[in-house]
Protein backbone atom coordinates (compact mmCIF):
# COMPACT_ATOMS: atom_id res chain seq x y z
CA UNK A 1 0.00 0.00 0.00
CA UNK A 2 2.57 2.43 0.91
CA UNK A 3 4.66 1.30 -1.99
CA UNK A 4 1.82 1.88 -4.41
CA UNK A 5 1.47 6.12 -2.51
CA UNK A 6 4.81 6.12 -3.53
CA UNK A 7 4.04 5.69 -7.08
CA UNK A 8 1.10 7.70 -7.54
CA UNK A 9 3.49 10.32 -5.44
CA UNK A 10 6.20 10.13 -8.27
CA UNK A 11 3.94 9.49 -11.36
CA UNK A 12 2.17 13.18 -10.66
CA UNK A 13 5.52 14.76 -9.98
CA UNK A 14 6.54 13.63 -13.18
CA UNK A 15 3.60 14.24 -15.49
CA UNK A 16 2.11 17.61 -13.87
CA UNK A 17 4.95 19.52 -15.18
CA UNK A 18 4.68 18.17 -18.61
CA UNK A 19 0.85 18.78 -18.37
CA UNK A 20 1.38 22.52 -17.73
CA UNK A 21 3.96 22.88 -20.26
CA UNK A 22 1.47 21.39 -23.04
CA UNK A 23 -1.66 22.52 -22.40
CA UNK A 24 0.30 25.96 -22.10
CA UNK A 25 0.16 26.37 -25.93
CA UNK A 26 -2.66 28.22 -27.26
CA UNK A 27 -5.36 26.10 -28.12
CA UNK A 28 -6.63 27.94 -30.94
CA UNK A 29 -9.69 29.82 -29.66
CA UNK A 30 -10.62 33.52 -30.77
CA UNK A 31 -9.50 35.80 -27.53
CA UNK A 32 -10.48 39.13 -27.00
CA UNK A 33 -8.80 42.05 -24.92
CA UNK A 34 -12.22 42.27 -22.63
CA UNK A 35 -11.69 42.35 -19.29
CA UNK A 36 -13.67 39.27 -17.44
CA UNK A 37 -16.36 40.76 -15.08
CA UNK A 38 -16.22 40.17 -10.85
CA UNK A 39 -19.16 37.23 -10.96
CA UNK A 40 -17.30 35.17 -13.64
CA UNK A 41 -14.32 35.73 -12.16
CA UNK A 42 -15.25 34.74 -8.70
CA UNK A 43 -17.27 31.52 -9.79
CA UNK A 44 -14.00 30.54 -12.06
CA UNK A 45 -12.15 30.57 -8.86
CA UNK A 46 -14.41 28.76 -6.37
CA UNK A 47 -14.36 26.13 -9.16
CA UNK A 48 -10.13 25.81 -8.71
CA UNK A 49 -10.82 25.91 -4.90
CA UNK A 50 -13.24 23.07 -5.12
CA UNK A 51 -10.87 21.10 -7.33
CA UNK A 52 -8.03 21.77 -5.31
CA UNK A 53 -10.22 20.63 -2.03
CA UNK A 54 -11.21 17.32 -4.44
CA UNK A 55 -7.54 16.92 -4.94
CA UNK A 56 -6.33 17.00 -1.04
CA UNK A 57 -9.41 14.69 -0.16
CA UNK A 58 -8.73 11.72 -3.27
CA UNK A 59 -4.97 11.72 -3.25
CA UNK A 60 -3.27 10.42 -0.03
CA UNK A 61 -0.68 12.53 2.15
CA UNK A 62 0.73 14.31 -1.09
CA UNK A 63 -3.05 15.53 -1.82
CA UNK A 64 -2.90 19.08 0.13
CA UNK A 65 0.90 19.87 -2.37
CA UNK A 66 -0.90 18.64 -5.43
CA UNK A 67 -4.28 20.98 -4.72
CA UNK A 68 -1.45 23.56 -3.98
CA UNK A 69 0.46 23.29 -6.92
CA UNK A 70 -2.35 23.04 -8.97
CA UNK A 71 -3.65 26.57 -7.36
CA UNK A 72 0.08 28.10 -8.42
CA UNK A 73 0.14 26.90 -11.79
CA UNK A 74 -3.50 26.89 -13.05
CA UNK A 75 -3.89 29.75 -15.04
CA UNK A 76 -0.90 28.04 -17.52
CA UNK A 77 -3.17 25.48 -18.97
CA UNK A 78 -5.24 25.34 -21.93
CA UNK A 79 -3.20 28.65 -23.09
CA UNK A 80 -3.29 30.52 -20.27
CA UNK A 81 -6.81 29.28 -17.81
CA UNK A 82 -7.18 26.81 -15.18
CA UNK A 83 -9.99 24.48 -15.33
CA UNK A 84 -12.12 26.99 -13.32
CA UNK A 85 -11.71 29.55 -15.98
CA UNK A 86 -11.79 26.84 -18.97
CA UNK A 87 -15.22 26.62 -18.05
CA UNK A 88 -16.51 30.21 -17.15
CA UNK A 89 -15.17 31.18 -20.81
CA UNK A 90 -12.10 33.36 -19.14
CA UNK A 91 -8.30 33.32 -19.69
CA UNK A 92 -5.39 35.31 -18.17
CA UNK A 93 -3.13 38.02 -20.81
CA UNK A 94 0.49 37.85 -19.94
CA UNK A 95 2.40 40.85 -20.53
CA UNK A 96 5.23 40.59 -19.26
CA UNK A 97 7.34 38.19 -20.89
CA UNK A 98 7.48 35.74 -18.60
CA UNK A 99 6.63 32.31 -19.56
CA UNK A 100 2.92 31.14 -18.42
CA UNK A 101 3.78 28.84 -15.86
CA UNK A 102 5.88 31.42 -13.95
CA UNK A 103 3.64 34.16 -14.49
CA UNK A 104 0.88 31.75 -12.94
CA UNK A 105 2.77 31.32 -9.71
CA UNK A 106 3.54 34.86 -9.28
CA UNK A 107 -0.45 35.57 -10.08
CA UNK A 108 -1.64 32.85 -7.73
CA UNK A 109 1.25 33.32 -4.98
CA UNK A 110 -1.15 35.28 -2.52
CA UNK A 111 -3.96 32.90 -3.17
CA UNK A 112 -1.64 29.87 -2.96
CA UNK A 113 -0.75 31.39 0.77
CA UNK A 114 -4.27 31.98 1.60
CA UNK A 115 -4.85 28.03 0.75
CA UNK A 116 -1.88 26.65 2.31
CA UNK A 117 -2.48 29.11 6.15
CA UNK A 118 -5.85 27.08 5.88
CA UNK A 119 -4.38 23.94 7.43
CA UNK A 120 -3.73 26.30 10.43
CA UNK A 121 -7.52 26.29 12.25
CA UNK A 122 -8.94 29.58 13.56
CA UNK A 123 -5.81 31.89 13.00
CA UNK A 124 -5.41 29.90 9.67
CA UNK A 125 -8.84 30.61 8.46
CA UNK A 126 -9.12 34.51 9.34
CA UNK A 127 -5.74 35.08 7.25
CA UNK A 128 -7.34 33.18 4.31
CA UNK A 129 -10.56 35.20 4.76
CA UNK A 130 -8.26 38.38 4.99
CA UNK A 131 -6.40 37.58 2.40
CA UNK A 132 -9.71 36.42 -0.07
CA UNK A 133 -11.31 39.78 0.67
CA UNK A 134 -8.15 42.02 0.73
CA UNK A 135 -7.99 40.54 -3.24
CA UNK A 136 -11.77 40.78 -3.88
CA UNK A 137 -11.28 44.72 -2.73
CA UNK A 138 -8.17 45.91 -5.37
CA UNK A 139 -9.50 43.92 -8.14
CA UNK A 140 -13.17 45.23 -7.75
CA UNK A 141 -11.25 49.11 -7.32
CA UNK A 142 -9.25 48.48 -10.35
CA UNK A 143 -10.35 49.30 -14.12
CA UNK A 144 -8.41 46.34 -15.55
CA UNK A 145 -10.06 44.40 -12.67
CA UNK A 146 -6.33 43.71 -11.55
CA UNK A 147 -5.75 42.11 -8.05
CA UNK A 148 -3.01 42.28 -6.56
CA UNK A 149 -1.31 38.57 -8.14
CA UNK A 150 -2.14 40.17 -11.38
CA UNK A 151 -0.15 43.18 -10.53
CA UNK A 152 3.00 41.55 -9.35
CA UNK A 153 3.20 39.30 -12.31
CA UNK A 154 1.71 41.96 -15.17
CA UNK A 155 -1.60 40.27 -16.01
CA UNK A 156 -5.18 40.52 -16.24
CA UNK A 157 -8.21 38.24 -17.02
CA UNK A 158 -9.56 38.45 -20.09
CA UNK A 159 -13.13 37.08 -21.84
CA UNK A 160 -12.66 34.47 -24.83
CA UNK A 161 -14.77 35.38 -27.83
CA UNK A 162 -18.03 33.49 -28.23
CA UNK A 163 -18.29 34.21 -31.99
CA UNK A 164 -16.03 33.31 -34.48
CA UNK A 165 -14.57 35.82 -36.45
CA UNK A 166 -16.07 34.74 -39.81
CA UNK A 167 -19.27 34.84 -38.54
CA UNK A 168 -18.60 38.96 -38.32
CA UNK A 169 -17.00 39.91 -41.33
CA UNK A 170 -18.23 38.81 -44.93
CA UNK A 171 -16.62 36.26 -46.35
CA UNK A 172 -16.74 37.55 -50.03
CA UNK A 173 -16.49 41.45 -50.73
CA UNK A 174 -18.12 40.39 -53.48
CA UNK A 175 -21.24 40.45 -52.01
CA UNK A 176 -21.74 44.25 -50.91
CA UNK A 177 -20.01 45.44 -54.56
CA UNK A 178 -22.18 45.72 -57.59
CA UNK A 179 -21.09 42.72 -60.73
CA UNK A 180 -20.16 45.05 -63.34
CA UNK A 181 -19.43 48.82 -62.86
CA UNK A 182 -21.21 49.42 -65.99
CA UNK A 183 -24.78 48.43 -64.65
CA UNK A 184 -23.83 51.85 -62.29
CA UNK A 185 -21.91 54.10 -64.15
CA UNK A 186 -23.40 55.00 -67.10
CA UNK A 187 -21.80 55.11 -70.76
CA UNK A 188 -19.66 58.79 -71.07
CA UNK A 189 -20.96 58.61 -74.33
CA UNK A 190 -24.75 58.74 -73.17
CA UNK A 191 -24.52 62.42 -72.02
CA UNK A 192 -21.65 63.56 -74.11
CA UNK A 193 -22.57 66.77 -76.70
CA UNK A 194 -23.58 66.03 -79.82
CA UNK A 195 -20.78 66.90 -82.97
CA UNK A 196 -22.55 69.96 -84.13
CA UNK A 197 -23.95 69.67 -87.59
CA UNK A 198 -22.32 72.24 -90.02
Amino acid sequence: MQSARVYLFFNILITFPLFCYYSGVNNGVNKSTVTASVLPRITAKAIDYLLAAAMMETIPRAGFYVGLLYILVGDSFFGGASAGKKLMGLYVSFHRGMTPVKASIFRNSTIALAFFLWKIPIIGWIFFAGITLLEFIVMIGNSRRMRIGDELAGTWVCEIASTDAGDITPKDTGDYTPKDAGDRTPDAGDHAPKEEEK
